[in-house]
């Protein structure tokens, strides 16, 4: 046979091969198309087309082994756009946001015209806790695609991120204009509903979406969070429970349905179910925190404590470092997660002076920055004035500043700040039982939630030895709940504004809440999740002793 006939009959194989392998990926046969790949590549060793297949099948089976295909894809064809989107969705897959970005990024750089690009880096960004700039790629890549439905549905959920919420609002009405079959559409809707209290509305939407979709996991969690699920409502767990057993729905929407039939249990009082599902829904997280180099490092957070604790300030050694540093404007409201801080913030902010910036990641980031205090300064007023330049007091309610108080401290040593405190257990339990959108690295592991909770503990009893009541006030939940005028009236003496009678009524307060608590914030205040953890004494009974704590705080 000839030379010309050999490479003839190879390029028939070749051809054949990667025709059957494509088959088989959009078969969703990933095992059997990744056999025919390689079979393929043994014709054509460095054919760009095969080696992106590879790694498009491996994104659903190891997308540690697709960022391999797609870098040697990319090494031999560098200026391909779509390459280094797919390179993006492998660094996504492996939980490196950040290298994901930088990749979506690169694509840009090559094609900056396709639409699709601009959506996934405003996604990423969004994951990452960019909003800002989230926004801004997502308009414009609107732009470029003004009919696009999940440009605006992404543009919408940076938005809620934002707390611009009557945006987000009239951009999914617009996309359900645009198309009121898509479910999506809905669920988004039902979210912007659900953050500004209208859990009525918000349960329609979800009904519509699953209406549109019966297997739209997200929309059954959502509707399941969006009421108190009595016994009428049996029906929507079984659904959930039928899902869970549909070999179709996503491993990451288990998860949610998992949580979905948790809550509805706990709701019923049937904790041993509730139980059931929270351990499954965690397990599924928890592997997923694992398998993207989120998992909890004892002896790094013990480190970190102990460094926090020794390199803190005196607090007679704290002098301002600007004009701003006087200010008496922002009130930090800080405590481990779960402890009743989103309850403070909307009793605070039903005060006529009293502005809320949500929970802002700033103080977290800054205190890794290596800038001077000065420039912390400078660049918190400029993230305060974008909530209000005349509100008399804003409220940042991000729990974990707790851990950049030293920072805090240092830029405004007069800054008052709220401890929220809740029994131990309830809090584990709470944390526990939590669906997050972005967990701690601590959040789906009783024993490391225990752990973290440990660390917490060190580091606010150094702050309560050494800060003065004029800056340091304490509030237990327990006792907000059964006195709430009493614990509402020395909060607002704290921050030193005059009473008002409208802090009385948290559950009014209209503003959008974008936090786990977005439900239960809008009842009236009630002693229902006070010792709530001897619901669960059996799930908490391995961590009871290691807490070592006392029940009674």
């Amino acid at each position: 046979m000839s030379g010309n006939s050999k490479e003839s009959s190879s390029l028939d194989s070749f051809n054949a091969l990667h025709d059957k392998a494509l088959q088989a990926f959009k078969a969703g046969r990933l095992v059997d198309a990744d056999a025919l790949c390689h079979s393929a590549i043994e014709c054509i060793p460095d054919d760009v087309g095969v080696l992106n297949l590879l790694g498009q099948i491996n994104l659903g089976i190891d997308p540690l082994v697709a960022l391999r295909w797609f870098s040697k894809a990319i090494a031999l064809s560098p200026t391909l756009p779509n390459l280094y989107f797919n390179l993006s969705l492998a660094h996504q897959a492996s939980g490196r946001l950040d290298l994901a970005i930088e990749s979506i990024r690169k694509a840009l750089e090559l094609d900056p015209t396709v639409p699709v690009l601009h959506a996934k880096l405003g996604h990423l960004l969004c994951l990452a806790s960019a909003w800002q700039e989230a926004v801004i790629v997502l308009r414009h890549a609107l732009k470029l695609d003004s009919m696009s439905i999940p440009i605006r549905l992404n543009l919408a959920q940076a938005l809620t991120d934002l707390g611009q919420i009557d945006e987000a609002e009239a951009i999914a009405r617009a996309a359900l204009f645009l198309n009121p079959k898509e479910a999506n559409v809905h669920r988004m809707l039902g979210r912007v509903h659900q953050l500004n209290g209208k859990f009525d509305e918000a349960a329609n939407c979800f009904k519509a979406a699953i209406k549109l979709q019966p297997k739209l996991a997200p929309a059954y969690f959502a509707l399941a969070y969006s009421k108190r699920i009595e016994s009428e409502d049996r029906d929507l767990m079984e659904d959930m429970e039928a899902l869970i057993q549909d070999a179709a729905v996503p491993r990451t929407d288990l998860a949610l349905l998992h949580y979905g039939v948790g809550k509805g249990a706990d709701d019923l009082g049937e904790y041993d179910l509730a139980s059931k599902h929270f351990q499954l829904a965690n397990e599924i997280a928890f592997n997923s925190l694992v398998g993207h180099g989120g998992r909890y490092d004892e002896m790094a957070e013990l480190e970190k404590v102990s460094a926090l604790i020794s390199n803190a300030p005196t607090f007679e050694s704290l002098a301002p470092v600007a004009e701003s540093s006087f200010s008496d404007r922002p009130i930090f409201v800080v405590g481990m997660i779960r402890s009743g801080t989103t309850l403070v913030e909307q009793i605070l902010t039903r005060h006529p002076e009293i502005e809320s910036a949500g929970e802002l990641p700033y103080w977290i980031k800054a205190m890794h920055s290596g800038q001077n205090v000065e420039s912390h300064v400078l660049g918190y007023e400029a993230e305060l004035d974008r909530v209000s330049i005349s509100a008399d007091r804003i409220v940042d309610k991000m729990p974990l500043n707790y851990q950049a108080l030293d920072t805090v401290l240092r830029a405004y040593p007069n800054a008052r700040i709220i401890h929220c405190r809740r029994h131990p257990l309830d809090t584990c339990l709470s944390i526990f039982t939590t669906p997050f959108r972005q967990a701690p690295n601590f959040g789906h592991s009783l024993d490391n939630i225990a752990l973290a909770y440990r660390q917490y503990l060190r580091l606010m009893e150094h702050w309560r030895s050494i800060l003065p009541v004029s800056t340091f006030l304490e509030v237990d939940y327990e006792s907000l709940v059964s006195d709430p005028e009493l614990n509402i009236r020395q909060m607002i003496q704290f921050v030193d504004l005059d009473w008002n009678d409208r802090c009385l009524g948290a559950e009014f307060n209209r503003r959008p809440v974008n936090t786990p608590s977005l439900w239960q914030v809008r009842q009236p205040i009630y002693r229902k999740s006070i010792n709530r953890w001897h619901n669960y004494a059996v799930l908490l009974a391995p961590i009871k002793n290691s807490l070592n704590l006392d029940s009674s705080l």
